[in-house]
């Protein structure tokens, strides 16, 4: 865009008479009749539905709520509109331009774009319904640098559902919350002295949240779901080593105290990992989080910010009765 804009920049004209389709332009004043029908340039009507949407400028709390805060995220094959035309236009009004514009890459198959226009179009909608919506979002989001092409198959998104979802964090949700209904019932548990040790899913969730916040400021979707995978890594570790299946079966009371502590360590880092997945996968993670009893971890306008350190959640715990999160997925033919 500094390239394009270094090349000089000339008057845009905001009507065009090239096109049979478009807003009419207001008619002139008498005397001075245009040769032709004039329309409205279409990226001069459609960049304004960014402001109009919010609704009347002066009149709207939503303009003062959202506007001073407004990051446009855009492909890359229309940046030029965005960053330079959409710009003059509200600074020729007198108002205050985007926080921040970001541009994404695309999809591609076989090195080729996928659009309509190329004839390799996929349906979203026939491919939710194979792998669902959480799934699809978790793909785009994992898989790919947010910013760059990324080469889409149909067969490493279901692996990787499969994989991370299905297998890592769904079956970590279902074994802690199983374990826990098996072990200390299915009552409320007040929680707070047993989540007060240092252990290692603490010390995973400690590294985790400065990195996962500071890369979701930075569009760093894919590393931020990386550091919000090291907590599950951690969790599935932790249980492996400390076998409350084992503990289980002692009658010693230091080895149920320790029960209790290592389940409701898992459960609080897993509540914590839920609250970082519902940017990318909203109606999973808080389906895990009224399973894991921990739904009022998330409210209010910043619930990331507000619920996400070790033990800012709720201080008595009822799990419920754990479902497939992610019920594993075959390619179809």
């Amino acid at each position: 865009m500094l390239g394009f804009i270094k090349q000089g920049l000339k008057d845009i004209s905001v009507s065009r008479t090239t096109i049979q389709w478009g807003i009419p332009m207001p008619k002139p004043e008498a005397g001075r009749q245009p040769s032709k029908d004039h329309k409205v340039y279409v990226w001069f009507d459609a960049l304004t539905n960014y402001l109009s949407a919010l609704g009347p400028l002066e009149q709207d709390p939503k303009v003062a709520k959202f506007w001073p805060n407004a990051v446009h995220i855009v492909g890359k094959d229309i940046l030029r509109f965005h960053a330079v035309y959409w710009p003059t236009f509200l600074m020729a009004l007198g108002l205050p331009l985007p926080k921040q514009i970001v541009a994404h890459g695309w999809l591609t198959d076989s090195n080729r774009k996928i659009s309509k226009s190329m004839g390799n179009a996929i349906d979203p909608l026939a491919l939710a319904q194979e792998v669902g919506i959480d799934g699809m979002r978790y793909f785009l989001f994992r898989e790919f640098v947010f910013g760059l092409d990324g080469e889409y198959t149909k067969e490493v998104m279901i692996q990787r559902i499969n994989a991370d979802l299905a297998n890592d964090y769904g079956n970590c949700i279902s074994r802690t919350c199983s374990m826990i209904l098996k072990y200390c019932g299915e009552g409320a548990v007040d929680i707070t002295s047993l989540i007060s040790e240092n252990c290692e899913p603490r010390e995973a969730v400690g590294e985790a949240i400065p990195a996962y916040h500071n890369e979701m400021q930075s569009y760093g979707f894919q590393r931020a779901l990386e550091a919000a995978w090291k907590i599950i890594g951690a969790v599935n570790r932790y249980i492996d080593a400390s076998a409350p299946w084992t503990l289980a079966k002692s009658d010693q009371p230091e080895d149920q105290a320790r029960l209790k502590k290592v389940l409701f360590q898992c459960h609080e880092a897993l509540r914590i990992t839920s609250l970082f997945l519902i940017p990318f996968i909203p109606a999973s993670a808080r389906k895990a989080l009224k399973t894991l009893g921990a739904s009022e971890s998330f409210s209010g306008d910043a619930p990331l910010l507000q619920k996400s350190g070790w033990g800012q959640g709720p201080k008595k715990v009822q799990v419920e009765k754990p479902t497939p999160l992610f019920p594993r997925l075959e390619v179809k033919p």
